[in-house]
Parts: structure tokens; C-alpha cells; sequence
């Protein structure tokens, strides 16, 4: 079954291109600026043209306040990613076997662990937050390794509403959506 990934092989690559950008620019001295968000000034790849906001479910913000006891997620605009070890996807990237996955909703995770370890008890379950996880992906020589196969697994469900308020809206209107 084909995965709904949010990182796909075009973002990768626009990572990859920013990245060698920003230390091209960092060698030669160039100071106008880091990486990409980190002042404004670096250039965004045209991948990036569709933006999208992701707003949890309040049950998966509890569940994240509960499993980080730390006041990350209470902050507005935190978006959680769960995740465990030893779980991981095949994967659609050249190059690459498996796949770490990051699911936004915490009944997705436990719904795949399930479908592929069903004798097995679920591990435990670890978070992260999507806004700094992000920011680890397109440092440049950035130093958190855990994210070099990680991808985004967002809700089925999710993805379809997204592509039906793609193809329905028109300027002007506002959707809103349950």
C-alpha cells in the first residue's frame, strides 16, 4: 500500500539544493544569509509554492503534553509527529530501502504498528515537534541524523479533504472543513 507522504523526492531534492546553496554561499563568505527561515533572506525552492497550515487535533496535542512533559506543546502553533522506534515503511525514493515514519495523528501510528507487528506490543511512543524537525532537515551540514529518512505520514483522510478544497475553491471563498 502506497504511503500519502508529505515529504516527497521534489522536497528532498529542494532540501538538498538549499542546503549546498547555503554552504556554497557560507564558504565563499557570503554573510546575506543562513538557511532557509533563518532570517528571511534565503531563497525558497519553487517546490515550496503550495503552502499548507497544519492544525492538530486537540487529542493529539494532549497526547504529545502527556508523552513530553515539557512545555513545548502547550505553546500555539506546535504541531506534534509521533513516532517509534523500530517502525519503519518501504520506500518510494530511489536510493532508499525503508523509511522512518512520522505520523501526525497518534491513532495512525498505532494503527500501522499494529498492521505490521500484530503479536507485538507497541514500543514506546516518542514525539517530535514538525516546525523544529523541519528546521533539522534543511540546516545545512545539519547534525540530527534521526532525520535523514524520516518522512511525514499525514492522514488519509487529510490528504483527500486537501485535494477536494484544491480543486472546489475559487478566489474568494472560504472552505471550511471538519
Amino acid at each position: 500500500m502506497a504511503h500519502p507522504f508529505t515529504h516527497t523526492t521534489r522536497t528532498r531534492q529542494a532540501f538538498e539544493k538549499a542546503k549546498l546553496e547555503a554552504e556554497q554561499k557560507k564558504e565563499a563568505g557570503d554573510t546575506s544569509g543562513g538557511a532557509i527561515g533563518e532570517d528571511g533572506t534565503g531563497e525558497v525552492p519553487d517546490t515550496w509554492g503550495q503552502a499548507r497550515i497544519v492544525i492538530p487535533a486537540t487529542e493529539d496535542l494532549n497526547a504529545a503534553m502527556r508523552i513530553d512533559s515539557g512545555q513545548r506543546f502547550k505553546e500555539r502553533g506546535r504541531v506534534p509527529l509521533f513516532f517509534v522506534d523500530g517502525l519503519t515503511l518501504p520506500s518510494n525514493e530511489e536510493g532508499l530501502d525503508r523509511v522512518t515514519p512520522a505520523f501526525f495523528i497518534l491513532k495512525d501510528l498505532v494503527t500501522e504498528w499494529k498492521k505490521q507487528y500484530p503479536d507485538s506490543d507497541l514500543p514506546k511512543i516518542q514525539v517530535r515537534e514538525l516546525n523544529e524537525t523541519f528546521r533539522s532537515m534543511i540546516t545545512p551540514a545539519g547534525r540530527d541524523k534521526s532525520v535523514k529518512d524520516l518522512v511525514f505520514v499525514a492522514n488519509s483522510e487529510s490528504v483527500a479533504r486537501a485535494k477536494d478544497c484544491a480543486r472546489s475553491y475559487k478566489l474568494g471563498e472560504m472552505i471550511l472543513t471538519k
